[in-house]
Formats: C-alpha cells, sequence, structure tokens
C-alpha cells in the first residue's frame, strides 16, 4: 500500500467515528425485539432452526417453493413478496445480521475523556486492492448503525462516490463507449436493467448486470429473479450481442488470467491460482474478471485518497468511495469550497475513462447515504 494512502488510513483510525451510544442501545434493543417476535412466528408457522441453512431450505421448499435451491437473501426478497412467513425468515435472518454488527461496533467503540463514544478500525488490503476495515469491520454498516454516527459540532459528513463503479472500469477497458457515456451522462444501468425485467427493485437490476458480467447463468439468474430459465438465458443472450465489446473482451481477459496465472492492473498482481482452472465450475473464469473489475476501482480508489490535503478530513474508505467529515459553517462558503474540491478530485480516470462522481451530505452517516447529490460541487 502506497505511503500517503497508509498515512491518511492511520489519521482516519486515530479520529474515528462519533457515536450517539444511547441512540445504538435503542437500536441494538429494536433489532433484538424483531428478531424475537420472527423468531415466535416462524416456530409456530414450524420451522424451529432459522440458522439452520438446510432446515431453512427445507421449510422454504415445502411451502410450495419446489424450485428455490438456497435460501440467500435475494431469494427470499422476491419470495418474501407473496409469502408473509417467509418474510419473517426474511426480517429474522436480517436482524441477526444487524445486530452482529451494531453490537460489535458498540463494543469497540470507548469513551474518551470528554465523555464522547468514539469508535476506531484497524485497516487491511485484499488481493483485488480492495481496502477493507476490521475489528470492527465497518464496511457494510447497517442502517440503524448509520443513524448512530454523528458528524462532529462544527463538521458535517460528505459521502463521495462513483457511479456503477464496477461495471463502469470494465466498459473502460472493453472500450465500450456506448456504456461508459450511459453511465457518465447519469443514466442508471442498474435501474435500467431491473425495469427491462420487471424486477422487482433496482438492487437485483444491480445483481443482473454484475452477475452477467463476470458469468452469471440463466439458471442463476432464474433463481434471483423468478424468471423462467428460458427467459433469462433469452436476455443473456440479447445483453451480450447488446454488448459484444464486453463479451469478447471477457473471453480475452480469461485467456489472459490463464496465461499468465492470474490478474496485473495498475501494479496491482492477483494471482488465480492453477488448481481454480483445473475445476469442473468456472470459478477462475469469472475471478478473471471480478478482479479486472475490483483492481481497477482500487487502483483509482488509492489514488484520490493519496491526496494529503484530504487526509485531515478521511474518516472510512469503502469499496467504490469514501466518508468524509469536512468542517461546516452555516452560512459559509468553505462547504462549497471543500464540495468542488472533492469533486475535482474524485473526477479521476477509472479504466481509462472518467466515472461520475456523486457527493451527498448530512448529519449523520445514514443521511450522507440517502441525500441527494450536491449539483453545487459539479459546477
Amino acid at each position: 500500500m502506497d505511503a500517503s494512502v497508509l498515512n491518511a488510513l492511520i489519521l482516519a483510525s486515530r479520529t474515528g467515528l462519533l457515536v450517539d451510544g444511547e441512540h445504538l442501545q435503542d437500536e441494538i434493543s429494536i433489532l433484538c425485539s424483531d428478531k424475537q417476535h420472527a423468531l415466535e412466528m416462524l416456530k409456530a408457522s414450524g420451522l424451529d432452526r432459522p440458522d439452520s441453512a438446510r432446515d431453512a431450505l427445507g421449510w422454504v421448499v415445502s411451502r410450495g417453493h419446489l424450485h428455490v435451491t438456497s435460501t440467500k437473501a435475494e431469494v427470499l426478497k422476491r419470495i418474501a413478496t407473496t409469502d408473509s412467513d417467509v418474510d419473517y425468515l426474511l426480517r429474522y435472518r436480517s436482524a441477526v445480521a444487524q445486530l452482529r454488527v451494531a453490537s460489535a461496533i458498540y463494543d469497540a467503540s470507548k469513551v474518551t475523556a470528554t465523555g464522547n463514544r468514539i469508535v476506531r478500525c484497524e485497516w487491511s488490503l485484499a488481493a483485488t486492492g480492495r481496502i477493507y476495515s476490521k475489528a470492527p469491520n465497518l464496511q457494510c454498516t447497517p442502517t440503524p448503525v448509520r443513524r448512530c454516527i454523528l458528524a462532529r459540532k462544527g463538521r458535517i459528513f460528505v459521502m463521495v462516490d462513483w457511479a456503477a463503479a464496477e461495471l463502469f472500469a470494465i466498459a473502460g477497458l472493453a472500450d465500450d463507449r456506448e456504456l461508459v457515456h450511459f453511465i457518465q451522462e447519469g443514466g442508471d444501468i442498474h435501474q435500467f436493467t431491473a425495469d427491462a425485467l420487471q424486477l422487482n427493485g433496482r438492487h437485483l437490476g444491480k445483481l443482473v448486470n454484475l452477475g452477467l458480467l463476470y458469468g452469471m447463468t440463466g439458471k442463476g439468474m432464474a433463481e434471483y429473479t423468478g424468471l423462467s430459465e428460458d427467459e433469462c438465458n433469452g436476455y443473456i443472450g440479447r445483453w451480450l450481442d447488446a454488448r459484444p465489446k464486453i463479451r469478447d473482451f471477457r473471453t480475452w481477459a480469461t485467456a489472459n488470467a490463464r496465461t499468465n496465472g492470474g490478474v496485473t492492473i495498475g501494479g496491482l498482481n492477483i494471482p488465480i491460482p492453477q488448481s481454480e482452472w483445473e475445476q469442473e465450475n468456472d470459478r477462475a473464469v469469472r475471478h478473471a474478471i471480478c478482479y479486472l473489475g475490483q483492481g481497477t476501482v482500487a487502483v483509482a480508489l488509492h489514488s484520490v485518497l493519496a491526496y494529503g490535503e484530504l487526509a485531515p478530513w478521511l474518516r472510512l474508505p469503502l469499496h467504490d468511495g469514501a466518508l468524509y467529515e469536512v468542517p461546516f459553517e452555516e452560512g459559509s462558503s468553505g462547504l462549497q469550497d471543500a464540495l468542488r474540491m472533492l469533486y475535482a478530485i474524485w473526477g479521476t480516470s477509472c479504466g481509462g475513462f472518467i466515472p461520475r462522481v456523486r457527493i451527498r451530505t448530512g448529519k449523520t452517516w445514514h443521511e450522507a447515504t440517502i441525500n441527494g447529490d450536491e449539483e453545487a460541487a459539479q459546477e
């Protein structure tokens, strides 16, 4: 890891995030109550061990969902729209996952001499170049916790990220200029796919796009979307026909990774063991493309985190963005100046093209996640 990036992460860790401890305790209590209620409803409907993947799958199938082969969250979300008991399984699993994170963050936070509760974390680097936090892990922090992370007095959170970062990176590497420009101009490719397939939610459109990019089959797509396998195979064919440069790039990237024993991008060397190529599944093929997308985004992220003038504001790097805590004073132009600087610095090359930068602000981490883009930053 570049020394300037490491120094920025060390500074972010030392500063930490301010936690509203009482609010977080309340959120934990609510999650505990939700978990208990869902557990009671599941037991009443015949599922005694919702934590057991085998028991849960058998119970779901026994309720008439005969073609379900897993109880992953995306599959349960689709079924839960018409089956209230399956919705309780989803709620139970969700509460358990959120409680795990919320409790870890509460336990890791420390009360300072001023009475504030602060959470700090350690940093590590994945083989793909992705920076991730640990002890505790803040990368996938649930909404209840984000509502309890506060900007300090005289500060405001600024969330910066790139739109459809991995898909954009692969489109850039493949020189698929039509897709690149669609995303650059503000088009939501994940919502476009969701609408085209009449899927219930943008998150499924994103799952399909990334899945197809990395080799999703018609069978796998059918499981997540509820469409027939024939419908999915037809869509996959049309998707690849509409993006021949990405199809050709996938073929080249796979052959190149196999020949070279892995993926090299922007100084990153990401190995793919020979044993993966010898297996009958397509794991190595998926990794050849996935690592290129993740590695390209990671290299771009490192380049923007390396700017020393942003280091005092950095609180948390994310997979395709970062959370900053910027000085803020009502009526001052300081925030707009800071937003313009963030926008300029984050407008860096990713896969050979400039991605669309999104900037949002809020007094809590949650607000900075859901608020609309700050257009003034782009003037």
